[in-house]
């Protein structure tokens, strides 16, 4: 059996772009992978990312969801490589073991020449970056039709968060006497929730996509599947 190795992996974004570093020494020298290292007794994954990022990059980032656990036979050991979707929060990349480094985008992540493992998570990345690049393209389009009629000046914090409500009503009423919904109906509703959830976010500077993840991350600790699957109890009562 092969010996495992635990390890985490740094996917840094700036937009629709990934940080790529070209490894500069060992065995796997001159490869491509995503910065990062192994964890270390007593550590949990996010406090060795941190670390290791610091010490190759003397970066310090914040860490997002994890994107995906790698699981990958090399010849002579097993890669367990947790990979986390990070931003930076104060640093300049500085290459400090690294060959080099790239900024790629959706259009070339593949052409660099990647290490097995870490082109492994290619895909999700590719998702990660086309879903992120919708919701933008749709805030501009909100941002865009507002500016022409120049209603930002209606648009605080306080009328938002009114706006929601109001129309998180008129969601509900779509099912007020019975369950033989509109779906046309449902679905404008449910947009005018959404375009104002949104709304809010970019008035308040928070990403929609971030802060959703980060309740989601809550939740699940909050909520365990071995104590939670198919039940409906609220979490201090499980």
């Amino acid at each position: 059996m092969l010996k495992t190795i635990k390890v985490v992996a740094a996917i840094i974004k700036d937009d629709d772009r990934i940080f790529a570093t070209q490894r500069g020494y060992g065995d796997f020298k001159d490869g491509w992978e995503f910065p990062g290292g192994k964890i270390e007794e007593g550590e949990t994954p996010e406090k060795a990312l941190k670390r290791e990022i610091k010490e190759e990059l003397d970066t310090d980032i914040e860490i997002g969801k994890l994107l995906k656990t790698i699981e990958y036979d090399y010849p002579k050991f097993h890669l367990s490589m947790d990979c986390f979707i990070c931003n930076i929060k104060e640093g300049s990349l500085t290459l400090k073991e690294h060959e080099s480094a790239k900024w790629l985008t959706k259009d070339n992540l593949y052409s660099v020449d990647w290490l097995p493992a870490d082109k492994d998570i290619i895909p999700e990345i590719e998702k990660e970056i086309v879903g992120e690049n919708s919701m933008n393209e749709l805030l501009e389009d909100i941002r865009k039709f507002n500016e022409e009629r120049d209603w930002d000046q209606f648009h605080s914090p306080e009328n938002l968060a009114k706006s929601i409500s109001i129309e998180a009503g008129e969601l509900l009423e779509c099912f007020q006497w019975n369950n033989n919904y509109d779906k046309d109906e449902v679905s404008e509703e449910l947009a005018d929730v959404f375009t104002y959830c949104i709304m809010m976010a970019d008035k308040l500077k928070l990403d929609p996509i971030d802060i959703c993840r980060k309740k989601l991350e809550k939740t699940k600790k909050k909520y365990p599947v071995e104590k939670a699957k198919g039940v409906s109890t609220k979490y201090n009562k499980l």
